[in-house]
């Protein structure tokens, strides 16, 4: 993983005759990019899920049909008739992650 690094590294070394007049250092910058997504590519190769949205956030119509572990059309329906909450962000249908939460609840009673 560490090849990319390596390359913007070099892009960077690169470019610095273009960047001398900003007083920015750059390199810790790339170097955290690099690991943060080494770590994310690890936790997906060990099956983990990465998480894009943290427990109290929203959920895609797709991450809540994983989540629940149906179709995207069942989620669909789901929201249709009362069954999950959902909010429209722009053009974007997205499920609260309560709402989730509280669908599970109420098919475990």
């Amino acid at each position: 993983m560490r090849s990319r690094s390596d390359r913007a590294s070099r892009q960077l070394s690169a470019a610095s005759p273009l960047l001398a007049g900003l007083a920015i250092d750059l390199e810790p910058l790339v170097e955290a990019i690099a690991d943060e997504v080494e770590r994310r590519v690890v936790r997906l190769l060990e099956g983990e899920r990465a998480r894009s949205a943290p427990r109290g956030g929203a959920l895609s119509v797709r991450e809540a049909a994983q989540e629940l572990r149906v179709s995207e059309n069942t989620v669909g329906r789901m929201i249709q008739d009362g069954r999950l909450a959902s909010l429209k962000v722009g053009a974007r249908r997205v499920v609260p992650r309560g709402a989730i939460d509280a669908y599970i609840a109420t098919q475990a009673e």
